[in-house]
């Protein structure tokens, strides 16, 4: 039989648990159904790895950090398990081309002109969402 043990006053309290308790229903097991699709596992993480996922959703104002978790290691095999450093690199890579084709494109007072008199009717007509096909006709592509 187990007991509660009173650490201030230092003595039995007398009470087990199994006489407090009715576990003769009691099932062995996960109390939520896991969904399909999702296994449980025991893990082993490093705490600044946990710190840091349980701060983000702390900063969110609430979820899982469990599903954040989650979330990083699908984004990881999507990605076909391109290490963070290259996928980073590539995308700044690509930012860094498209930063270059802008401000080729605006060494010419023409495309300057074009571009501030499309900047000066958004800002005074509503701009309407379009996809992509409504868009090309509209332009002449189709």
């Amino acid at each position: 039989m187990r007991y509660y043990w009173d650490r201030e006053k230092g003595s039995n309290m007398e009470k087990s648990i199994s006489s407090t308790y009715d576990f003769s229903k009691g099932k062995r097991g996960s109390v939520v159904p896991i969904p399909s699709g999702k296994t449980r596992i025991t893990i082993r993480l490093d705490n600044e790895v946990l710190d840091w996922f349980r701060s983000r959703v702390d900063e969110k104002g609430g979820g899982s950090y469990q599903t954040m978790i989650n979330d990083a290691l699908k984004e990881y095999v999507r990605r076909g398990g391109e290490p963070l450093e290259s996928f980073i690199r590539r995308i700044m890579k690509d930012e860094l081309t498209s930063i270059l084709e802008t401000a080729h494109l605006l060494r010419s007072p023409k495309n300057i002109k074009r571009l501030l008199s499309a900047l000066e009717r958004v800002r005074k007509e509503p701009v309407i969402p379009q996809n992509i096909d409504d868009l090309r006709k509209e332009v002449g592509l189709e």
